[in-house]
């Protein structure tokens, strides 16, 4: 299974489109979106239509800035911390507002997965993959960036799809 995990879209509809173009291109089974689909000054809610678009192929957890009314115009549920199976390994989701990588939350998977942070991120500590695929919408470190999971490991990738990290399943 291949899938490609985002977070923190803050209304930027054209960078979620360039996402959603990928999932055709590489044959993407699912998509992960780490919360904060909401620009910090409005509902977002053409973010809202592009998801229910996609809702079936969508694991999501909700993000701080995600408003009630973005929630309510989503066909999605949006917890705030989720463990998912892909390629036999669980994988834990979560924004990163409450849960991070110096407070992992209980019963947390081989992989944890956040964002919040608008920075990207790829490492491996005590046999766990701990990763951010930094901000579609507001990027805080230089580029807007997705991961890819595949069944040999997880890439951080640049809208342009160039490598910037590898970390191989072992």
């Amino acid at each position: 299974m291949k899938v490609i995990v985002i977070s923190d879209i803050h209304g930027d509809l054209v960078s979620l489109n360039e996402i959603m173009d990928k999932l055709y291109k590489y044959n993407i089974d699912k998509l992960i979106v780490l919360g904060d689909f909401c620009s910090y000054y409005s509902d977002s809610l053409d973010i809202a239509h592009k998801i229910n678009d996609f809702k079936d192929i969508i694991f999501a957890v909700r993000g701080n800035a995600d408003t009630d009314t973005f929630i309510n115009n989503i066909d999605i549920d949006l917890p705030i911390v989720w463990n998912i199976n892909i390629n036999n390994h669980i994988i834990t989701i979560t924004h990163g507002h409450i849960y991070n990588p110096f407070n992992l939350p209980p019963s947390c998977g081989d992989v944890f997965l956040s964002g919040h942070t608008h920075r990207k991120s790829l490492t491996k500590s005590n046999n766990k993959i701990i990763a951010n695929p930094g901000s579609l919408g507001r990027p805080r470190d230089g580029s807007k960036s997705y991961i890819l999971i595949t069944e040999n490991g997880i890439y951080l990738k640049n809208l342009n799809d160039d490598i910037i990290s590898f970390i191989k399943f072992s």
